[in-house]
């Protein structure tokens, strides 16, 4: 299953979940400081964190915890969600990343992200 086949399962059983509890999507192990890890974005948890999937297993998808969070998740979802990120972790386990090899922070700021995000449910 490629890529965009395991985006529309996620999302899939996200609807079909509904209130039922359910697993982390972010089953992945903790990166290790030091470690860089990259692959896409296929789940955004907060403006916090984000998910990248180093491998095709759904146990291969990393919570990177970001050292400058978003404003907003809907800004990190316009942001990030679906493209590929870089992310290298610092001794305090949070993950300083690049989104198609532009600085998160740079990506934030562009106008077509911010207007996206404004509008994102």
């Amino acid at each position: 299953m490629g890529w965009l086949g395991l985006l529309f399962t996620v999302v899939a059983l996200s609807t079909l979940a509904g209130g039922a509890v359910a697993e982390p999507v972010c089953s992945g192990a903790a990166p290790a400081a030091g470690a860089a890890l990259h692959g896409p974005v296929l789940y955004v948890e907060s403006a916090a964190v984000l998910c990248v999937s180093v491998g095709e297993a759904k146990t291969s998808w990393v919570a990177v915890t970001l050292d400058k969070p978003a404003a907003s998740r809907g800004a990190l979802m316009a942001a990030a969600f679906g493209k590929n990120a870089r992310c290298a972790i610092g001794a305090d386990q949070r993950g300083a990343c690049t989104i198609e090899d532009v600085d998160l922070a740079t990506v934030l700021r562009r106008a077509d992200v911010r207007e996206t995000a404004a509008n994102w449910r």
